[in-house]
Order: C-alpha cells, then sequence, then structure tokens
C-alpha cells in the first residue's frame, strides 16, 4: 500500500504541479512547494523579507514570512484558481526560496544584505 505524500516541501520530484499533503502535517513551505536554493528549473522563487525596523511600537512584522508559508499550506491543495480555471503551478516551477537574512538595528546594512542576496539570486537564475 502506498503512503500518501508528505513533506513536499523537501521530498517533491517535479517543480511543477501541486499536491495533496495535508495542511497541519510536513514541512511548512509556500504554497507547498519545494524548498530550494537551486534555481536550475524553476520560473519564479519566492522569497521571505522579514523585516521589523519600519514599524513603531508593532513589533512581529518579521514573522510575516512565516506566517504566510504557513496559510499557503492550506491553500496549496486546490487544483485551479477560482476564475482561471487551471492552477499556475501546472505551468510555472515555482520554488520556496527561503528568508533573506534577518539583520536588526541597522536597516542601511539590512537593505544592502537584502539588495545583495536579491541580486545574486536573480544571476543564478539567469544562468540556469
Amino acid at each position: 500500500m502506498s503512503q500518501p505524500p508528505n513533506d513536499l516541501a523537501i521530498t517533491r520530484d517535479s517543480l511543477l504541479g501541486g499536491g495533496d499533503e495535508a495542511a497541519y502535517a510536513g514541512v511548512t513551505s509556500f504554497m507547498r512547494r519545494r524548498y530550494t536554493r537551486d534555481l536550475a528549473n524553476a520560473d519564479v522563487a519566492v522569497l521571505g523579507v522579514p523585516f521589523d525596523l519600519a514599524t513603531t511600537h508593532r513589533s512581529g512584522s518579521r514573522l510575516g514570512p512565516r506566517a504566510i508559508r504557513s496559510i499557503s499550506s492550506t491553500l496549496a491543495w486546490e487544483k485551479a484558481v477560482n476564475g482561471w480555471g487551471f492552477s499556475p503551478f501546472d505551468r510555472l516551477a515555482v520554488v520556496d526560496y527561503g528568508a533573506a537574512p534577518s539583520i536588526t538595528a541597522d536597516p542601511r546594512r539590512y537593505r544592502r544584505k537584502y539588495t545583495t542576496m536579491r541580486k545574486l539570486s536573480l544571476i543564478r537564475m539567469l544562468r540556469c
């Protein structure tokens, strides 16, 4: 008897298509996409940007990428997006690239570090 898919964020073979992993189980990634830094076959890379320095008395926005990944796992099973009639994941190879490094207390340094990471990711994607 075959086992249901589990931990698609790390076990998924294809970057295309969806899956039927339970929302409450498995490794959390954006829409249950493969969690990887390898952009060789990716069309789109989702990058979380945890940033808390632009808010006053409202800390916690740095947890946004984690929260989006968590809630998106409840939607990953849908086969077609309402109104579109197809799933974009059947046509686009989407990966979860992880999160930009979080640097606290220095917004200028954070911006430089994030910009550098974004440029390196784009260069890797273009080389593939």
